[in-house]
């Protein structure tokens, strides 16, 4: 992963970043150390120890991360950029993506819940200089060619290197908390925003954000008509919250704003982020690029890896117990002699640890896969279900969140997909494919403004990579009531009993590939996950067994028996020039297009054994009955 991030950012920034910041959230999660944290004793689950990864693989994930979400959004979920700014939008993503989480290497809770600031602020301390200084001097994303050759800064009296820290200050916006989308998209209120975290303290801004919290736990709690016993409780929480506001200020050696910040504005209020509002046509150009970046580093976080991969800081791995539903921790010492293994119920762990893929597909629809489905009893299905509902419901609301823009922005932009159009697509499971549509009801009982953008789809669990790859990539058609019922015509000439078929269901997963010449359509002894019918000839069979290789005849089906027996397939199968194909995921066709003649049926296909042979080699099966 480090040499794809090596093309964007020198090896000497990212090697400090890692040994300073984030190996530190390693070295502090480790069992040596955590074992002698009383925090860690008085609820080790919530521990950040056992938080998904934040340590050096995060940074280096999320950094790998953007680079596959800018290219993939591009034109899509954002304004197509050409490749000089998308090249700046990449480097500058890295930059954002390897800063993001340095604050986590603080893991009180204060540490924790100011870490996005803290990542902030110290872009602007004599520490960080050295690397202020490198990413120039490199040329790191084009960024300080790009700032350099902006003669609008002159105007605004901003130096280019100045702006190179405001945009890197702005990883904040990171985390949603602190940056809400509706300040993302609103300028003049992100300027206000940032100069308010960079200009205030960091331990003020931490006492003014729990008051705000628990005077906002409050108002809610009153507008909800909670029980009195929850209001005197969170009444509690706002004096607690009140008095230790007054008591850090009140502190002699209280410190009210960042000092650092005189070294580089005369005026900060005035002076700062100057270009985030300019009307120069240049500047706003590099606004929206830095927006739409921000953008997909908010998704990229949330698409951080889980499931086989999901490991807490110190590399220790998280799955789930088949039994139970819950996650189970594997704690190893140091050396690797000792390893204990932690189980506890806690629903994101759980929901994150059966969660083997979230991405955003080619369609800009967010697609979920999970590791299992089937547990030994209906209530640990149930907490499987809840759990995966609990953190699928985080991750859709950080993406979908991350692309929402304001209604009355004007003229339309010129991308492919709104946020609002954006589907949650929750991916089947081989040993229960009840799951994703149960988890689609729990998600629509959690939050039931996404209960129309949810769907269960087929399964593509244990499939061969490439053949995934292929169907995800192919063309999803919208298809009309005529485009089915020729396809279906041309298949019931092949043989195919088609008249069964329900044609939403039966072709709501269907895609359109393009097989070139030369290309192995698939391979021996692989699994059976996909049908594919090809449209004309040119594909060539090479059974197993030593029988002899056979042209594939158009809409004849290629893969059907070995996935209705369940078995590995019998036959490689190649084009000797480009084919155009129908793909059928296996759980599609199982459920909706298999569905074999009975001999009654058969016999009767043929006229009943009447007539010539003759006549009966040159019937065809009659006009199917189509339903819809």
């Amino acid at each position: 992963m480090k040499p794809l991030i090596a093309i964007h950012l020198p090896a000497d920034f990212t090697d400090y970043i890692e040994a300073n910041f984030y190996g530190k959230v390693t070295e502090q999660s480790m069992l040596e150390e955590i074992i002698n944290d009383e925090s860690f004793f008085a609820d080790p689950l919530t521990h950040v120890a056992l938080y998904s990864d934040h340590g050096i693989v995060h940074g280096r994930d999320i950094a790998s991360k953007i680079t596959q979400v800018l290219q993939h959004i591009n034109g899509l979920l954002i304004p197509e950029r050409q490749e000089s700014r998308l090249e700046f939008m990449l480097g500058y993503g890295v930059m954002l993506a390897y800063l993001h989480d340095i604050g986590m290497r603080d893991f009180s809770a204060f540490g924790r819940a100011m870490h996005p600031e803290f990542a902030a602020q110290l872009v602007y301390t004599h520490e960080f200089d050295p690397l202020i200084d490198l990413l120039w001097q490199e040329n790191s994303g084009n960024v300080a060619w790009r700032l350099s050759n902006l003669p609008a800064l002159s105007k605004l009296h901003q130096k280019p290197q100045c702006v190179l820290r405001e945009m890197l200050a702005l990883s904040i916006a990171h985390s949603k908390s602190k940056i809400s989308i509706a300040i993302l998209n609103d300028v003049h209120l992100l300027r206000e925003t940032m100069q308010t975290r960079l200009n205030t303290d960091l331990h003020l801004l931490y006492h003014q954000q729990q008051l705000a919290k628990a005077q906002q736990k409050l108002t809610q709690a009153t507008q909800q008509k909670s029980t009195a016993e929850t209001l005197s409780w969170l009444t509690n929480d706002l004096e607690q919250a009140t008095t230790e506001l007054a008591q850090w200020a009140a502190a002699p050696n209280a410190q009210t704003n960042n000092p650092n910040l005189d070294r580089y504005y005369q005026n900060f209020v005035q002076e700062s982020f100057q270009w985030l509002i300019s009307s120069e046509p240049d500047l706003h150009v590099l606004v929206l690029d830095v927006i739409d970046t921000l953008r997909a580093l908010r998704c990229a976080d949330a698409l951080r890896q889980r499931g086989q991969t999901f490991k807490t800081s110190a590399g220790y791995e998280v799955f789930v117990n088949r039994h139970t539903a819950n996650a189970v921790y594997g704690l190893r010492s140091a050396d690797g002699s000792k390893l204990f293994l932690l189980e506890g119920k806690d629903p994101i762990s759980a929901g994150e640890a059966n969660i083997t893929g979230c991405d955003l597909d080619r369609e800009g629809n967010l697609r979920v896969t999970f590791d299992r489905g089937f547990f030994s009893s209906a209530d640990a299905v149930q907490w499987a279900v809840h759990s995966a509902a609990v953190v699928i419901n985080d991750i859709q609301a950080d993406v979908v969140g991350s692309f929402t823009r304001p209604a009355d922005s004007g003229s339309p932009l010129p991308v492919k997909k709104l946020a609002c159009d954006m589907q949650l697509l929750l991916e089947g499971v081989d040993d229960n494919p009840e799951f994703a549509v149960a988890v689609c009801e729990e998600l629509s009982r959690i939050n039931p403004a996404i209960a129309d953008a949810c769907r269960p789809v087929a399964s593509l669990q244990n499939a061969d990579t490439a053949e995934v790859e292929r169907y995800l990539s192919a063309i999803a058609p919208v298809w009309n009531l005529n485009d089915q019922q020729s396809i279906l015509s041309q298949m019931a000439k092949s043989g195919q009993k088609v008249d069964h078929l329900n044609l939403t269901q039966a072709f709501s997963e269907v895609r359109l590939m393009t097989v070139n010449a030369g290309e192995v359509l698939l391979e021996a002894n692989s699994p059976a996950s996909f049908i594919y019918i090809p449209m004309s000839a040119g594909l060539k069979i090479f059974p197993l067994g030593g029988y002899q290789a056979v042209p594939a005849q158009p809409w004849v089906q290629i893969g059907n028996t070995s996935a209705i027996r369940g078995s590995l397939r019998n036959a490689r199968v190649v084009a000797e020039q480009d084919v155009d194909l129908l793909i059928i995921p296996k759980q599609v066709y199982l459920q909706s297009w298999y569905n074999p003649y009975t001999t009654a049926e058969f016999v009767q296909l043929f006229g009943g054994g009447n007539g010539s042979a003759l006549e009966r080699r040159h019937l065809l099966m009659p006009a199917p009955v189509y339903k819809n």
